[in-house]
């Protein structure tokens, strides 16, 4: 995860935490590696993560976290997705560009672009929530069979 100061940290892990137990699975604090939301930093959290029980998949809170996982896992000869599945949140386009593609969950930035202005030109001086349905991209990553998004 993120730096876990950070709000959106603080969703994102409170998020994958709640899934996790509706699907009945244990969260376990020792598996959790906050750090910043950069290649760098996924890469420092993987090499922490490889010194523990290696785990069968991993969540990364954003895209570039994943890169940093995947050049960790490349570097200790482990294979995506066959030995350590990979998912992230936050993608781009260049996501499905890179090998092994990344399946994850992408917010729908376009539209929240355009509600942020409308918000802006419709100003009332009241604060405004909105939200917005996420999409899960299948890419190569997690070795479920990739379909075109």
């Amino acid at each position: 995860c993120g730096p876990r100061i950070m709000l959106n940290t603080q969703d994102r892990l409170s998020g994958w935490c709640d899934a996790l137990e509706q699907a009945n699975l244990t969260v376990r604090e020792e598996w959790i590696f906050s750090t910043e939301y950069t290649r760098q930093g996924g890469y420092e959290a993987t090499l922490r993560m490889l010194k523990g029980k290696r785990p069968r998949a991993l969540f990364a809170s954003n895209e570039l976290q994943a890169f940093g996982c995947l050049r960790a896992l490349a570097e200790h000869r482990l294979i995506v997705p066959d030995d350590v599945a990979l998912v992230c949140f936050n993608a781009t386009q260049q996501s499905l560009f890179n090998v092994p593609s990344l399946t994850a969950v992408r917010q729908p930035i376009d539209k929240m672009a355009q509600t942020a202005i409308e918000i802006l030109r419709t100003w009332s001086g009241k604060a405004q929530e909105r939200e917005f349905e996420f999409e899960l991209q299948i890419g190569e990553s997690c070795g479920c069979g990739l379909e075109q998004s």
